[in-house]
């Protein structure tokens, strides 16, 4: 009677721990969105470049029909039309989407480090890494465009990858989160093989053969469907109510750049003008030119990713190369990256890569984590990973806080151009 009395008293101790780590965990990610939407405001840009005129036009005209980002527009409609009456304009609503994006995001972020590794200190690193990478939070201080929508969605949808690889959650949570990314945005696209590939990279545990088999065919099933339904609800939508219910007519408007509808005729960029949208040539993209621009860029998105990551492969024998390429998540983010650079370098955004930084700039949050991943799984270069890391993370901060100050003067170039051309790899 009183080993059961016992093990009673051990549930209920255990039940109440429980709750109060999971509690703690809440306050948390409470303090830290909290912390982190201040500085982001604190910090807000003061002058705008890029198309933030545009995106303030198609919020308050309503144009939610647009082909690349459609959901994006909705979300700042609605609270503008609440916001409206108040005075409170576009352009704040906008600005204030990134601040909470952005919070949101580093919640992400903690959650997903604290998936990958349970040593506190390479937490701390993690966290500092993607905060003094101008790739990362850049987007976050207000920029008036779409992309902090997007930064949050690659962190939510990272996370439920990582989870999903721990045994922890269905196929379905990362395939949703990655088709709510994509309607946000058609750049998800390049981010599909990395789902695909998903149910392989998943630990076999006990299951092997058939059963295997099996539970990889499912995990596939679910995963593209979860992709697939909020992707087809929202074009099907805006199908049937802005191009006649006719899929041809949104294909010719893709084709022309000039995206209209017969319900609303209107161009793409309602205050006039079309930049060039498509892919580069080959020929440009094997330029010298065009390589430098675009490694220049990657290395200003992150400069701790680059000079911490070759610190570490420098360290790293072939044993510890090979322990990380046998991480399931290892292998997930390759298949993050890969694509994206190939985006990258291939696509041809209308202002070319220093001015269209914004559009790009995801695949820091990429290369830190393959990273910071390939740091935290070899035992050796783990216990020196904070010490040899410090240097790289100072440099990246004296280039973010130059960045950020750029934001802060009156120009119409970005501090990333502005950086860029005085390189002398700017076009």
């Amino acid at each position: 009677m009183s080993s059961d009395i016992r093990n009673d008293l051990h549930v209920v101790s255990r039940g109440a721990s429980d709750r109060h780590s999971f509690l703690r965990r809440i306050s948390d990610y409470i303090l830290i969105f909290a912390v982190s939407v201040i500085v982001f405001w604190l910090l807000r840009e003061r002058s705008h470049s890029g198309d933030y005129l545009n995106w303030i036009a198609y919020v308050e005209r309503g144009l939610w029909y647009r082909l690349r980002e459609p959901v994006c527009l909705v979300l700042y409609q609605i609270p503008l039309s609440f916001l409206r009456p108040h005075g409170v304009a576009a352009k704040s609503v906008l600005a204030g989407f990134g601040y909470v994006c952005g919070g949101l995001s580093f919640c992400y972020m903690v959650a997903t480090l604290r998936l990958i590794t349970t040593d506190r200190r390479l937490r701390i690193l993690g966290v500092a890494a993607f905060a003094c990478s101008y790739g990362v939070v850049g987007i976050f201080f207000g920029h008036i465009e779409h992309y902090s929508i997007m930064s949050l969605g690659c962190f939510a949808y990272v996370y439920y990858a990582v989870r999903y690889l721990k045994h922890s959650i269905s196929a379905v949570a990362p395939g949703l989160a990655l088709g709510l990314l994509g309607t946000t945005h058609l750049m998800a696209a390049w981010l599909v093989p990395s789902l695909v590939v998903l149910p392989w990279l998943k630990p076999a545990g006990a299951l092997e053969g058939k059963a295997l088999k099996k539970r990889r065919r499912g995990d596939l099933i679910r995963v593209l469907a979860a992709f697939g339904i909020p992707n087809i609800a929202v074009w099907t939508v805006i199908i049937a109510t802005y191009y006649d219910g006719s899929i041809f007519n949104l294909i010719r408007d893709a084709q022309t750049g000039v995206y209209s509808s017969s319900r609303h005729r209107n161009p793409g960029n309602p205050l006039g003008g079309g930049n060039r949208k498509g892919f580069w040539t080959l020929a440009e993209i094997l330029s010298r030119g065009h390589i430098r621009e675009t490694a220049y860029l990657i290395f200003i998105y992150s400069p701790v990713a680059w000079l911490g990551g070759i610190v570490t492969l420098i360290r790293s024998s072939r044993e510890d190369l090979q322990s990380f390429i046998r991480e399931p998540a290892a292998r997930f983010f390759l298949t993050l990256l890969i694509p994206y650079i190939i985006y990258m370098v291939t696509w041809e955004g209308g202002l070319g890569p220093s001015r269209d930084w914004d559009l790009f700039s995801h695949v820091s949050i990429f290369l830190i984590y393959t990273v910071l991943l390939l740091a935290m799984t070899q035992p050796r270069v783990k216990r020196e990973s904070v010490r040899w890391w410090v240097p790289a993370l100072f440099a990246s901060a004296l280039l973010t806080g130059f960045l950020i100050i750029q934001t802060h003067r009156p120009q119409t170039a970005t501090g990333i151009a502005v950086l860029m051309k005085v390189l002398g790899v700017a076009r």
